[in-house]
């Protein structure tokens, strides 16, 4: 199923279409406080109980449920333009 497919099939069904932010937003404002006196994000992210990178997202400004291909629609079955060519197949 594809990520239009499945958002539009969880619409339907009344849930939601995406994971809830892991920090309300209090608590990525502490965060972005704390990484700017100079604290390791890789220590932030344990005590805020929240991986290394969604960390740095929440740092970069975008909520960690924003897709790398967010606004690009595909077809089903179709690959993102900077995905394709990749893998164990490419260059057959």
């Amino acid at each position: 199923m594809s990520i239009v497919g499945h958002r539009e099939s969880r619409r339907a069904r009344r849930l939601p279409v995406t994971k809830p932010p892991k920090l309300s937003p209090d608590r990525q404002e502490q965060l972005r406080r704390l990484a700017a006196t100079g604290e390791p994000v890789r220590e932030l992210a344990a005590v805020f109980g929240i991986g290394r990178a969604t960390a740095y997202r929440y740092l970069a400004g975008k909520s960690p449920t924003d897709s790398c291909h967010e606004g690009e629609m595909l077809e089903a079955g179709s690959v993102p333009k900077d995905v394709a060519g990749r893998g164990p197949r490419a260059g057959r």
